[in-house]
């Protein structure tokens, strides 16, 4: 996790590099120019990340895009719970 620093969160966050060709082409020209990823420098280990990231399905969350998903869900929970309560 010390390999990682903000700036690749940030740009990772939310992407979808299996869905989305422009967010290849972002964040591969920010990778290819070591602005994220900085602290890993072994090719092998940078081929491997990109080819890890290149595969995956699906958005890439964060912490920060789970704790705002919580409280998106929290609020439905509420409403949905409001709308189920037996009027008395």
């Amino acid at each position: 996790m010390k390999l990682i620093d903000r700036p690749t969160i940030k740009a990772l966050e939310l992407r979808a590099l299996s869905a989305y060709r422009d967010d290849i082409r972002y964040l591969e020209d920010l990778f290819n120019n070591y602005v994220i990823f900085t602290a890993i420098t072994n090719k092998q280990q940078r081929r491997d990340i990109w080819t890890n990231l290149i595969i995956t399905r699906g958005l890439i969350p964060t912490l920060y895009s789970f704790f705002k998903d919580v409280k998106y869900l929290r609020l439905l929970t509420k409403v949905i719970k409001g709308l189920l309560k037996n009027p008395s």
